[in-house]
């Protein structure tokens, strides 16, 4: 994110690398799933398999969701505080708080 101040930059760039770390984290953890298959052999030779597919995919499924929906929230947190810092900045909101909580007093 482009900022004047460093230190601003500096800040949204931390919150973005650690957000993104996760993001990171949950798709490894759904790519790193595995199906297993169950063979269950019995007494008179049959056999049966059963497999975990759809509770793995739906666990898949739900790590790449909340990956999604992680980056919008990223998204959406460092705009909300790049504006909010630029109004501060650009209409000098803290010396005018400062002077009508002083002249409330």
């Amino acid at each position: 994110m482009i900022s004047r101040r460093r230190t601003e930059a500096a800040v949204y760039g931390g919150l973005q690398k650690a957000l993104f770390a996760v993001v990171g984290a949950l798709m490894g953890a759904a790519a790193s799933m595995k199906v297993t298959e169950y063979v269950t052999t019995y007494s008179d030779g049959s056999k049966e398999s059963s497999s975990d597919a759809m509770a793995v995919l739906a666990l898949q499924l739900m790590f790449m969701a909340a990956a999604v929906a992680l980056i919008v929230v990223i998204a959406r947190v460092v705009i909300v505080i790049a504006a909010i810092m630029g109004l501060f900045r650009n209409y000098e909101l803290i010396p005018m708080l400062k002077k009508a909580l002083n002249k409330n007093k």
